[in-house]
């Protein structure tokens, strides 16, 4: 059966300014047809690609996938800024969770799309498609992804699309690829593992390379205006925090690599202080995440340690911290 992968679904913000990657899964001749421009199809197995020319902000058609015997068409497609919400429990944190700034602001043009999770208590799931940002919608989904899309959109007035890859309680190693981690394996100081792989419920998702294969695959080869990386608390452990920095450095290399945009920005949030864990191995993740994005080009280092309530892994002063993100933005 001709479909498109889930991400593209009527409603969806696509990537303005770039190229745009279009998938799906079918066999035989396939056609895409975005507007009045049409593209055949590269056809894989049972999967599709097709790439348009970067398009327009603000443009709004529709996106057609044909093939001999049948054709599915989305409708509202619109072109704005993409944001790939990634990382753990910090950017997870929900709006209804966080300290309020103001009534919720509605916007047609502020949209939301949740990947599938392997932990199954997420309020929206890929088969919601793209939803509006109301006063339903957005309390169920990223504080720090709502806040930053909300300035934003006051600031530009373009439209926003945020998509979600989190997983609270997620090390980075289950970002990576098998073959990221067997290129890093030579240079890993030996030594035990952070404790979160081990505990039986987060053990689901901790495996290496298991986040990578099941979320960050899903969205490939989507186009997105930068990734917004907050993860590192479950990698706060003596030997894993004096390699996070090699780790973090691999994971952008790789993610960039897949989709393809060697410049696609990455701002890492800081994990902010938390006064019954903080130690060396602690400050020497907020130390990594600061070197990586001062050594690395294209990427942007975040502060949130002074913003942040310390007796608290989850701080609810989101608002703060997403301020400082779309300002860099």
């Amino acid at each position: 059966m001709l479909k498109f992968d889930p991400i593209f679904n009527d409603g969806a913000i696509l990537q303005a300014g770039k190229t745009v990657r279009i998938s799906g899964c079918g066999e035989g001749t396939v056609t895409v047809k975005l507007g009045n421009s049409v593209q055949a199809a590269t056809v894989i197995g049972d999967k599709w690609y097709a790439e348009f020319p970067a398009q327009d902000y603000n443009t709004v058609c529709t996106l057609t996938a044909s093939s001999d015997c049948e054709s599915v068409t989305l409708t509202d497609i619109t072109f704005g800024d993409v944001y790939l919400l990634a990382g753990q429990s910090n950017i997870q944190f929900k709006l209804c969770e966080a300290i309020p700034d103001g009534e919720i602001y509605e916007c047609d043009d502020i949209r939301l799309f949740s990947t599938d999770r392997l932990e199954n208590n997420e309020y929206f799931h890929p088969a919601d498609g793209w939803v509006k940002c109301s006063k339903t919608t957005a309390p169920n989904f990223s504080a720090i992804g709502y806040f930053m899309a909300r300035d934003l959109h006051k600031r530009d007035g373009k439209p926003i699309g945020l998509v979600s890859l989190y997983q609270g309680a997620s090390i980075i190693q289950s970002w990576l690829s098998l073959e990221a981690i067997d290129e890093l394996a030579s240079d890993m100081p030996d030594g035990e593992l952070h404790w979160d792989p081990h505990w039986p419920e987060y053990s689901l998702w901790n495996g290496d390379s298991t986040l990578y294969n099941f979320g960050f695959k899903q969205v490939l080869p989507f186009s997105f205006k930068a990734v917004i990386w907050y993860q590192g608390e479950s990698n706060a452990l003596e030997h894993e925090s004096c390699f996070y920095d090699r780790m973090l450095t691999k994971m952008i290399e790789l993610w960039r690599t897949d989709l393809k945009d060697p410049t696609l920005p990455f701002i890492i949030v800081q994990i902010a202080d938390f006064d019954p864990r903080k130690s060396d191995a602690w400050s020497r993740i907020q130390e990594a995440q600061e070197r990586v994005a001062l050594s690395t080009p294209d990427c942007y280092f975040v502060k949130c340690a002074d913003i942040c309530e310390t007796d608290n892994i989850h701080p609810p002063t989101k608002h703060i911290l997403a301020k400082r993100i779309a300002d860099i933005l």
